[in-house]
């Protein structure tokens, strides 16, 4: 909903300047909502280990990730090994494509900006 609503702000601005700030604003919501998400894994690993009576510590959590990681690495044909690099994948891509989208207007934008400012000077 923010991010439609500082689109239309960016689509209706008049100057150039105004559009950059507009949706350098929403990169940096888009980066934000990457590290809630990554903090939410985070938190609910922590959560569950509570409540499940398993304490876990971010060591254990890292210790356990590492050896997914490297296994995938060592074996990436396993059934197992295939569905964490399906699951990293899918998972990542949709953090990612976002935030790249947003990286990608936000330079568009700025060479647009820098060409119409370059351009006249030459002449």
């Amino acid at each position: 909903m923010v991010t439609l609503y500082i689109v239309k702000k960016a689509l209706s601005s008049n100057s150039n300047l105004r559009y950059v700030a507009f949706l350098s604003v929403d990169l940096v919501i888009a980066v934000l909502a990457t590290f809630w998400v990554l903090f939410a894994f985070v938190a609910s690993g922590w959560i569950v280990g509570v409540v499940l009576d398993r304490p876990e510590t971010f060591a254990s959590r890292s210790d356990l990730y590492e050896g997914r990681f490297l296994q995938a690495l060592l074996h990436p044909f396993e059934p197992a090994n295939i569905r964490n690099i399906y699951f990293g994948t899918i998972m990542g891509a949709s953090a990612l494509l976002p935030t790249l989208c947003h990286i990608y207007l936000a330079a568009r934008s700025f060479g647009r900006w820098m060409l119409g400012t370059l351009v006249p000077a030459l002449r």
